[in-house]
């Protein structure tokens, strides 16, 4: 009895095995869908366009973007986790995939349990840059301005818990700083107060804030990340300056549920770093001031336990919580 229940139990692994290898071998056979937990018009989606467009003629499917924003970005993450675990339902999103369990106790998701890391498709390093009516020139004299004026300057964020948010407490916490935040609703509503100087300083998306640089409008004074940015070289990092937690910088990247079929999940990663090498694509990631990495499943995997540590290392550490 034993042995029959032995081969019966082999006879259905190797059928599951050959099943997997079949959908492989037939990946992508209908449309695959996309899910971005952004709204449309935000760097997350412009990006996941841009990778899409490519893709789909590489994969010879459409390649769909839905929207699914709100939730601090648990509405289209959810989504996705609920959704058949067969490759056709993907998930691109940001760095706060990794943030959000530090940020929030009764969060729904495991990252390491619950999503299959396919590709990093490029670094998000942002700016540390204030009014240039704000009378400071350097790094430096930022802190002493700060410490001089105490709770009479502020900085912005995109919300409470993001990247932003997560800087700017990093950032006082360092330097024993007192300014006041001040959350927004995303990087857009941010720009105009920044350039009225109703807000003094922020941690910007680098090409949100270019335009309004060059015409002196406001003034870059170190970005995050391990390396200046091609654009702004005259620009130190925040680890030159000896902010050495600055270095971890945001991302954008592409997940499956934990129980897709690995081989398809390969086959989807292996497209990415092809669309990843196009000319184009890196000249639109790079004039924006994005990073290009290309990083695929091998690599990223398991990176994202330490990008995790990371994050949540400086959420506890700040205090930082979403209600």
């Amino acid at each position: 009895m034993k042995n029959l229940v032995s081969i019966a139990a082999a006879a259905l692994a190797a059928l599951l095995h050959a099943n997997v290898a079949l959908a492989a071998d037939d990946y992508p056979s209908k449309p695959v869908r996309v899910v971005v937990p952004f709204a449309a018009g935000g760097p997350t989606d412009i990006v996941t366009r841009k990778v899409t467009e490519l893709l789909s003629a590489r994969l010879g499917q459409p390649v769909i973007v839905d929207n699914r924003p709100g939730g601090s970005t648990l509405i289209g993450t959810e989504a996705v986790l609920n959704a058949p675990a067969d490759g056709y339902t993907v998930l691109v999103t940001n760095t706060q995939l990794v943030q959000l369990p530090a940020l929030m106790p009764n969060i729904s998701y495991v990252v390491e349990r619950d999503f299959l890391p396919v590709a990093q498709i490029c670094g998000v390093p942002l700016m540390l840059t204030v009014h240039s009516k704000l009378p400071v020139k350097d790094f430096q004299s930022l802190i002493k301005y700060i410490k001089d004026n105490p709770n009479k300057t502020n900085y912005a964020s995109t919300g409470y818990g993001g990247t932003a948010n997560i800087y700017g407490e990093e950032f006082r916490r360092l330097y024993g700083l007192e300014a006041e935040h001040i959350p927004y609703k995303g990087e857009a509503p941010v720009i105009p107060d920044f350039i009225s100087n109703r807000v003094n300083w922020f941690f910007a998306t680098p090409s949100q804030v270019l335009p309004h640089i060059m015409q002196g409008t406001l003034r870059p004074l170190a970005v995050t990340g391990s390396d200046r940015l091609a654009k702004l070289p005259d620009v130190p990092t925040m680890k030159e300056l000896g902010a050495e937690s600055f270095v971890t910088v945001g991302w954008f990247g592409m997940f499956l549920p934990a129980k897709a079929p690995r081989p398809v999940a390969e086959r989807l990663s292996k497209e990415v770093l092809a669309v990843m090498q196009d000319p184009g694509l890196r000249k639109f990631l790079e004039d924006n001031m994005f990073v290009p990495k290309g990083v695929g499943i091998e690599e990223f995997a398991p990176e994202i336990s330490r990008i995790s540590a990371t994050w949540s290392r400086m959420i506890k550490e700040n205090n930082i919580r979403i209600q």
